[in-house]
């Protein structure tokens, strides 16, 4: 209610890591092994920042600064690490401009309700993913786009 739809499908489609374990919904099996394989890139940096901070600190990190909704730096910055896992994973798998395919969804991720309005400025999105995606094509021998 509070995200006023957002996560609706939060049940269904989200894959979540709390207290060490990795919980996937039922369409995990509808899942490609490519696929399965990108996810479990991202959700395992999310078990090392639990390894690293704890559950108590990640935590409070990941919920509480600055708001809950709408300015939540500390689940930013937790998702921003874990995001550019799943480029670099998914131009593995798919190829660098795959990866570069993802800026409409993950930015949607983070501007949109679906994590709680966590950062809503999507320049900063943008340049955070200009970076990342700098460093990916670097990694892959790509050149950078015109």
């Amino acid at each position: 209610m509070i995200t006023l739809g957002g996560q609706r499908v939060y049940l269904t489609r989200y894959h979540t890591v709390l207290f060490g374990t990795l919980w996937v919904p039922d369409a995990w099996d509808a899942m490609t092994d490519d696929d399965k394989y990108v996810l479990l890139r991202h959700e395992r940096v999310h078990l090392r920042q639990r390894a690293r901070m704890g559950d108590a600190a990640m935590s409070f990190v990941y919920l509480v600064p600055f708001f809950p909704l709408f300015l939540a730096y500390g689940r930013a910055r937790i998702e921003w690490e874990a995001y550019v896992e799943t480029l670099r994973a998914t131009a593995e798998v798919y190829g660098v401009d795959a990866a570069e395919g993802l800026r409409g969804h993950i930015k949607r991720r983070f501007v949109g309700p679906e994590y709680g309005w966590m950062w809503p400025f999507p320049r900063a999105i943008d340049r955070w993913f200009d970076e990342a995606m700098a460093d990916v094509r670097a990694e892959h021998g790509a050149p950078r786009p015109r």
